[in-house]
């Protein structure tokens, strides 16, 4: 693809590594359990940190936000800001994801249910709507895809979808800069082994700063793949608890050398989605398309952009 489109395509990425959580290891820590500004680091153990997610994902059955703005950048250029754009996710795997709704007519829509993804760019080159089923996905479809496209990473990165038990974790403290690091080896849905990475903030001020500091994903030759970092998060009480959810991320993709920052606003947490469920949810008709199966469609690089 040429640079611009290979923007526009990262530009829907935007949501998958956002991440929000509640106040950690606790509904709301008190005064004398928060860790100091300066002086000794607590030992956490990796189920700590493990247990404290899925906490999370236990209180947490949708997230929403109407009002989204996205800037973007490459090589240093800003690119147009995107206003008036949503996001909503629901469990199990429903995910949507629209940027300028009115404003740009559409610039584009991911979105994700039980079934299967699909993505529209609008000034993509070439074939700008592609869909797959998770099944078919994860069996290899869409090899050279220029997303990879994880529904239930998504959902974690969200603070909505649990850990395993036995993911084989380990854990880490940069005493440098005050984090735990929490690690797990494992895959992508096309193979690819990676490690995935989320730093916590360990002077997260009784909640009051990020928790979850940073998400992101290495190769194996621990070459940064993505990350995105939460500069700022608000506690929001649900039943009691309070939930960390996040209002501004920074997201980055080192080897395209591309930055996005979106601003979220207008956020809600277990709104009941059930009567908006099928125009949420489900793959949109959108005029002048031509939907493509990733099942049945090769990407091959050429000088031009990537074709089939």
């Amino acid at each position: 693809m040429k640079r611009q489109t290979c923007s526009l395509v990262l530009l829907v990425a935007a949501a998958l590594f956002s991440g929000g959580c509640k106040s950690l290891f606790s509904n709301m820590p008190e005064r004398d359990r928060e860790p100091k500004p300066t002086g000794e680091i607590p030992q956490r153990s990796a189920q700590d940190l493990v247990d404290y997610l899925n906490r999370q994902a236990a209180q947490v059955q949708s997230i929403s936000y109407t009002d989204v703005s996205v800037q973007a950048s490459e090589n240093g250029r800003d690119m147009p800001r995107l206003g008036d754009s949503y996001l909503y996710a629901a469990k199990p795997r429903n995910l949507r994801l629209v940027c300028g709704t009115i404003a740009t007519s559409g610039e584009v829509d991911l979105g994700s249910n039980e079934r299967e993804f699909w993505m529209y760019v609008k000034r993509m080159d070439g074939p700008n709507y592609f869909y797959c089923s998770h099944e078919e996905f994860a069996r290899g479809a869409g090899k050279k895809f220029p997303i990879p496209f994880d529904t239930d990473w998504v959902m974690q990165a969200l603070g909505m979808s649990g850990y395993a038990a036995d993911g084989q974790y380990t854990v880490s403290i940069n005493k440098q800069h005050r984090k735990y690091l929490l690690e797990q080896k494992t895959t992508t849905p096309n193979g690819q082994p990676v490690r995935r990475v989320i730093a916590f903030n360990v002077d997260h001020d009784g909640g009051r700063k990020p928790i979850v500091m940073k998400h992101w994903i290495v190769d194996e030759k621990n070459a940064p793949l993505a990350s995105a970092e939460i500069l700022s998060a608000k506690a929001v009480n649900v039943n009691g608890s309070y939930v960390q959810v996040p209002t501004e991320v920074v997201l980055e993709w080192p080897q395209q050398k591309f930055r996005m920052k979106l601003v979220l606003d207008g956020e809600k947490v277990n709104e009941d989605l059930r009567d908006r469920q099928v125009a949420l949810f489900n793959r949109p008709r959108i005029r002048g398309t031509n939907p493509i199966d990733l099942a049945n469609y090769t990407f091959e690089p050429t000088a031009r952009g990537q074709r089939r």
